[in-house]
């Protein structure tokens, strides 16, 4: 083997030294990525727990507005049947109550004959008849 000058063998420490240089910097740039990587993943589970605990608060307003929903809808229901009760009484007493006042004022217009008395008694027939005729047509029930 040939020996070496001073002048290689410097050459050769500046060699080692420079790929040591490198070996350090990259040693310490792959550090502070891994270290960048170690947060952003920390980051990354910090989210996607608040991303769970935002879709648990989701679910539970999802749930509660289907059940205020189902108890809305059932109210209404109540409500509508109530309604159509309350509809059915008024419109019998109001038929009930043109029925008595047509009657009443027949037996005015036989007693006094006269005209005026004959049309109102008239009248209120063809309102009873008429009130009777949009009965029918709703389907409810006269009887009542």
């Amino acid at each position: 083997m040939t020996e070496m000058n001073s002048e290689t063998t410097a050459a050769f420490i500046g060699i080692v030294l420079a790929q040591f240089v490198v070996n350090v910097v990259t040693l310490l740039q792959n550090r502070k990525v891994a270290f960048h990587v170690k947060e952003a993943k920390a980051e990354a589970e910090k989210a996607a727990t608040k991303t769970d605990e935002a879709a648990v608060k989701i679910e539970t307003v999802r749930t509660d507005l289907i059940e205020s929903n189902a108890t809305v809808s059932a109210t209404a229901a109540k409500q509508d049947e109530k309604l159509d009760r309350i509809h059915q009484l008024v419109n019998g007493e109001m038929s009930r109550q043109k029925e008595k006042t047509a009657i009443a004022l027949r037996k005015v217009a036989s007693v006094t004959g006269n005209p005026e008395d004959i049309k109102e008694a008239e009248a209120a027939e063809q309102t009873y008849m008429e009130h009777r005729a949009k009965l029918q047509q709703s389907g409810e029930d006269l009887r009542k």
